[in-house]
């Protein structure tokens, strides 16, 4: 809802579309995601949903959603009908990418080293079981748009080893270069840009490949101490791109698992731009 809006918002004139990691982490998963639904229910041509790699059952079992239903369901998960599980069910027929107005594509994780095609991603049939050790070319394409990450800067080009996800080595999770970005917009025109999330980035949004891609994430302070700011990215008609940012307040009640976060760190946010901090060095200077 927008702040000059009346009662009812401005859904009757905007469609929004939320990128994925609608669960886990926070204390509030399930209001979140049955906010999500109901929306999409009242509004199912203006509320798009697109599928993150937290919408697997096998990593919201980990990082939280599973112990909140458990928790505050009362329910046994291992039940076939619980909640959890039916969530879950849920999450396997949310698209994995979306196309706005033929010239921006929407994932949560990104190209990687497979994704060459809008075709290959519109193959991709549903429901949808996420493989955690892709074995077949198939399952890498998914792999790579779930959990793959834009390379630390534009001058790391091609497709390297993800250590912060990939710690082993497995080459299964890699980051991609703005080559890759280039050449994949190039290969399928009318395609100008790419718009993912994924990745906690300080300033709420952040860009990449001279402008081609970019990252927004919408949590503010994650994890309860990155004091991140979070965005939105407002699409013009004419697909220009307003950020609207969304500064952290100061909280009296940390609403983050502390327990969870002990136990499975969150994986750190992206690096600040050089470019940005050779600014605030000027500053200090």
């Amino acid at each position: 809802k927008a702040p000059t809006a009346g009662d009812q918002g401005d859904i009757d004139s905007m469609d929004y579309l939320f990128l994925g990691d609608f669960v886990d982490r926070g204390s509030f998963s399930l209001e979140t995601v049955c906010l999500l639904f109901a929306l999409k229910i009242r509004y199912p041509t203006q509320i798009h949903l697109i599928r993150g790699n937290h919408e697997d059952p096998t990593i919201n079992a980990i990082y939280g959603f599973r112990d909140e239903c458990r928790r505050r369901l009362n329910e046994d998960t291992d039940e076939p009908e619980s909640c959890w599980n039916k969530f879950n069910r849920v999450f396997e027929w949310l698209p994995i990418g979306a196309v706005i107005e033929d010239r921006i594509l929407c994932l949560h994780g990104g190209i990687g080293g497979s994704i060459n095609t809008v075709k290959e991603i519109e193959a991709i049939e549903r429901p949808l079981h996420v493989a955690q050790i892709p074995q077949t070319p198939d399952e890498q394409q998914v792999t790579d748009m779930l959990w793959s990450d834009p390379s630390e800067n534009d001058s790391v080009q091609g497709v390297t080893l993800n250590e912060t996800r990939d710690p082993d080595g497995t080459g299964r999770i890699v980051k991609f270069g703005p080559d890759r970005v280039a050449d994949f917009l190039k290969a399928n025109k009318p395609l100008s840009m790419i718009i993912r999330a994924h990745e906690c980035v300080m300033d709420g949004f952040e860009r990449f490949a001279n402008g081609k891609l970019i990252t927004v994430f919408s949590a503010t302070d994650y994890c309860g101490h990155h004091k991140n700011a979070g965005a939105l990215l407002f699409v013009r008609r004419d697909l220009t791109i307003v950020p609207k940012l969304i500064y952290p307040v100061e909280r009296t009640l940390n609403t983050w698992d502390q327990t969870n976060l002990q136990q499975r760190p969150p994986t750190p946010p992206r690096p600040v731009p050089r470019q940005r901090r050779l600014g605030e060095d000027d500053n200090e200077g």
